[in-house]
């Protein structure tokens, strides 16, 4: 029996597919528990205690993983094929990968580690739009990949930060997203560190191009403070600074 937690995903008996909690936050929260039809997930005590896997009951079957709204719930199959392991993991961005496509495999930072196959995709309604997308990865980095990414190679960035591109942009307004913020909130382009001053042009631009309406009509993200990025120091000093 182990708790979430990153530091304790490791070593789990990996004889057979099963889930990985990585809850980082003692918070009132509990969709996991309500999730797991075989009743493997539970919390002890409070409700804002970190949730705990039994791992004798857990069938490996990804219920609990588009139910946690934090995308901390992972399935591990270490021993899928003699050279893969199987990884199910949350996925809410766009362009959605599809069955058999080639994606680049991240860590828990981001940071690029390697290239896997989807082997499957899950959206059902009851998922609320989270799909589990299921990759094969190489042995020895199941415990690593914790994301996905889908990069065409005649794609390019739009939004750096983010690394948005303009596919992934092109497929948020086909799937109904008319405005900068609509497109944002589907891909984040925009939410990096510049804000959006330097993407926010071209993405109206795509939204522009893809709807056939004039450029003046596209409605602009909200523009929240600060406006710029600015050093913390600069910000406790006061408003007289500002």
């Amino acid at each position: 029996m182990k708790t979430g937690g990153p530091e304790h995903a490791v070593g789990i008996p990996k004889s057979q597919p099963h889930a990985v909690i990585e809850c980082p936050q003692e918070i009132p929260c509990d969709p996991c528990v309500e999730a797991c039809p075989h009743g493997a997930i539970r919390k002890e005590g409070s409700i804002a205690s970190i949730p705990v896997l039994d791992e004798e009951l857990c069938q490996g079957c990804g219920e609990c993983i588009p139910a946690c709204p934090g995308l901390a719930i992972f399935l591990v199959d270490s021993c899928y094929s003699e050279d893969c392991a199987l990884v199910g993991l949350p996925h809410e961005m766009l362009p959605m990968p599809v069955a058999g496509e080639r994606v680049r495999l991240l860590d828990r930072c981001g940071r690029e580690v390697g290239v896997g196959t989807v082997t499957e995709v899950r959206l059902r309604g009851a998922y609320d739009r989270t799909a589990v997308v299921y990759v094969a990865v190489p042995r020895g980095l199941e415990d690593v990949v914790r994301a996905v990414a889908v990069l065409p190679p005649d794609d390019h960035y739009v939004c750096r930060c983010e690394e948005v591109t303009r596919q992934m942009i092109e497929r948020a307004v086909e799937d109904g997203a008319t405005t900068v913020d609509a497109v944002k909130r589907l891909t984040r382009a925009g939410m990096g560190l510049c804000q959006g001053r330097t993407c926010r042009r071209l993405v109206s631009a795509i939204i522009a191009e893809k709807t056939g309406k004039p450029l003046e009509e596209i409605l602009p993200a909200t523009t929240r403070p600060p406006l710029r990025p600015l050093p913390l120091d600069v910000i406790c000093r006061g408003d007289d600074e500002l």
